[in-house]
């Protein structure tokens, strides 16, 4: 009787994982002035977890996790980088070369065309209700100015609904700029996994089928 309770609550935890959505909300937000002070601080909120992050010029970067509103977990910069050990550095050439082998080795297993695809499909397991950007900003170039106001004023025509973008353009021939962006949407976690992990297995399964096709040809051919 207990396995049978046990089954009923792990198939409803699976059900409830499947259906259920999560609210996400994410704001951002940004600062520069022209002396070269600049300031970045951001927060998320996934159900009741709710982290924040904050740096600035001179500031190393500070994290903070919440759970119910109360402050659970603390992370700064400051605090680790004296105890970190200093990794022996590598020559730049031999990093790049390695970051090019990965990426690579990642692209040759994965088909561009089916990872498009699945990231197309996995738009009906995000709903974004506001998506709001607001845009501050002045260039010393007074022609870069004009040109990123058209373009930003072309983009937010094209944009759907639920994204609007709003700019201030000050002619103050200095080189400036804040931004934010606030976002609210809808997520389905258990979906979103699910469809990620059928992928990860046809696409390994596809993988190994083509190299057991290519080993029988090679051996019919010797033969």
């Amino acid at each position: 009787m207990l396995w049978l309770a046990l089954a009923l609550a792990a198939l409803a935890l699976c059900a409830w994982a499947w259906l259920a959505s999560w609210r996400v909300e994410l704001n951002l937000t940004g600062r520069g002035e022209p002396s070269g002070a600049w300031v970045l601080g951001g927060g998320a909120r996934v159900g009741v977890v709710t982290l924040s992050a904050a740096m600035a010029r001179g500031v190393p970067l500070m994290i903070h996790v919440h759970l119910f509103g109360k402050r659970v977990w603390r992370w700064r910069a400051s605090e680790h980088a004296a105890e970190a050990p200093e990794p022996a550095e590598e020559p730049r050439e031999k990093q790049r070369s390695k970051s090019k082998d990965r990426l690579l080795k990642v692209a040759r297993e994965l088909e561009p065309e089916a990872v498009l695809s699945f990231l197309f499909e996995q738009r009906e397991r995000v709903r974004v209700d506001v998506l709001d950007i607001t845009l501050d900003y002045s260039f010393e170039d007074v022609l870069l100015t004009g040109r990123l106001m058209a373009a930003v004023y072309a983009l937010a025509w094209m944009l759907p609904t639920p994204v609007r973008i709003r700019q201030t353009v000050r002619w103050e021939l200095v080189d400036r700029g804040a931004a934010t962006l606030d976002l609210k949407s809808r997520v389905w976690p258990g979906k979103i996994a699910l469809a990620t992990l059928w992928f990860s297995i046809r696409t390994v399964w596809q993988r190994i089928a083509q190299r057991l096709r290519a080993r029988s040809i090679t051996k019919e051919a010797r033969s």
